[in-house]
């Protein structure tokens, strides 16, 4: 049997067939157009289901589960999205919704989180039992997994690790908040911490760069390039000390790493899995492996559509 997973984003539509592997067999997207009346946003999600059927030569009857992952705040048990401010829905019935139309068991869960288990299940994390993902972005990210089950908290807001506190007082966060995690070792606060004393360090080919991104920061760290190595280094103290705490926090077997800034890959791993441990209460009994995530941007289907399981 094949499952569907849909990975609603403020920007597209993706729906993907997935097959017992964890494998995405065909899929396809349509334009979100937010803006738009729910129940035409809903209608554009089935039919996009429906079309990629088809067009493989799947049947509905094919089909065990419907998964939804979105932004925001998901009750699975009521079938709502309880907020999605990226398409601005506020306790909408989508499970609902969609069943009138494809008659199937329908799973909802946050992005983050469906992303979470994605690679649990088919992933970097496959095989653990206890696995935490940090998604390294313009936010950050998570997902819990604990004894094989998704935590997600009484009010379906779990695991919110980007606010997380990681300085008291410390940098303003979009969040409203001081010091969190996520206003130190997000994509958005490298470039952020990058640009605050370039003036200063006119020698940095940094400063030669008329756009910058945490992509332009990592490549000159890694082409030896003093100031943005000092930038990188400290980006990866704040990082290694949170996932010490988490460490200490959960015992997880892995850390998994998500997000542009984990596309560093072993840039990023190596100095992490070095720092981390002086962070850790038993330094000598932790082996967390902490390593990058596996599937992309298709974790937010397969994620979506293993939700029933």
């Amino acid at each position: 049997m094949y499952k569907i997973g849909i990975d609603l984003g403020g920007t597209n539509i993706a729906v993907g067939i997935v097959n017992e592997n964890c494998q995405i067999i065909a899929k396809d997207s349509t334009p979100t157009k937010a803006d738009r009346p729910y129940d035409e946003i809903v209608n554009d999600i089935c039919l996009v289901v429906k079309r990629v059927l088809d067009n493989n030569g799947i049947s509905l009857d094919e089909v065990s589960s419907i998964g939804f992952g979105s932004p925001g705040i998901l009750d699975n048990e009521k079938g709502t999205v309880t907020d999605n401010s990226n398409i601005h829905w506020e306790n909408y019935p989508i499970k609902e919704k969609i069943q009138k139309q494809i008659n199937k068991p329908v799973y909802m869960g946050n992005d983050a989180n469906v992303a979470a288990w994605a690679e649990y299940l088919g992933g970097a994390g496959r095989g653990s039992k206890n696995m935490i993902m940090l998604t390294l972005g313009t936010g950050i990210g998570g997902g819990i997994i604990i004894e094989g089950k998704l935590i997600t908290g009484s009010h379906n807001i779990g695991a919110e690790i980007g606010h997380s506190l990681l300085v008291a007082d410390g940098e303003q966060c979009g969040c409203g908040n001081k010091g969190c995690i996520e206003a130190y070792c997000s994509a958005t606060a490298l470039i952020k911490f990058a640009k605050r004393n370039l003036k200063d360090n006119p020698d940095s080919s940094l400063a030669k760069k008329e756009h910058i991104n945490a992509k332009t920061v990592i490549d000159a760290a890694k082409a030896g390039d003093r100031y943005a190595s000092e930038i990188f280094d400290d980006y990866t103290t704040n990082l290694a000390r949170f996932l010490g705490s988490l460490i200490n926090f959960l015992d997880p077997d892995i850390i998994v790493l998500g997000g542009g800034v984990a596309n560093a890959g072993e840039f990023l791993l190596e100095p992490l899995r070095k720092k981390t441990p002086a962070y850790t209460v038993f330094p000598q009994l932790t082996n967390t492996n902490i390593v990058k995530a596996a599937l992309g941007n298709d974790a937010g289907i397969i994620g979506a559509a293993l939700l029933g399981e």
